[in-house]
């Protein structure tokens, strides 16, 4: 298969998904946490094709997520995708290098930072007021997005995705 036919599979994958993270995300929400399935999608999406297209697709669909008014800042889920998939991207080019469990731990790191700035934008109102039930907040929007990309991570491990 070329190139662009996988790249155009993969588009329709990443629809498919922001459709999820829309429509289903608020379904399963617990006390207005909601797991960040599109994020998931990034992280796999960049260590097979890259940075530089995992950062096309972040950008484009974190403004199509603060469109649809999944995000609270406009332009605050464009910008920590971007984030994500850069790193992600600098971190699964010297995968060869290093052990699949760091890329693992890695992508783990990396999405709990990029959570962390986002509760910053989402509850700084709770950020002054209590900084104990910020990390309570905080730690859990982390820990239910990663509990969605470790039973994952079961199915299909990243080092499985790696271009070879």
């Amino acid at each position: 298969m070329d190139k662009a036919r996988l790249l155009l599979k993969n588009s329709l994958w990443a629809l498919a998904i922001y459709f999820i993270q829309l429509f289903l995300a608020n379904w399963i929400s617990i006390n207005s946490i909601r797991p960040d399935f599109f994020a998931i999608f990034l992280i796999y999406f960049t260590i097979r094709w890259g940075s530089f297209y995992g950062i096309i697709y972040g950008f484009i669909f974190g403004l199509l997520l603060d469109f649809a008014g999944a995000g609270s800042s406009f332009g605050l889920s464009a910008i920590l995708y971007v984030m994500i998939t850069y790193s992600i991207g600098f971190l699964s080019v010297r995968v060869h290098n290093i052990s699949p469990l760091y890329l693992t731990l890695g992508s783990f790191i990396i999405l709990t930072f990029a959570f962390l700035i986002d509760s910053l934008f989402r509850y700084p109102i709770l950020f002054d007021a209590n900084v104990l039930s910020f990390l309570l907040r905080w730690i859990s929007v982390s820990a239910y997005t990663l509990g969605f990309m470790s039973l994952l991570q079961y199915f299909i491990p990243l080092r499985r995705v790696v271009i070879e």
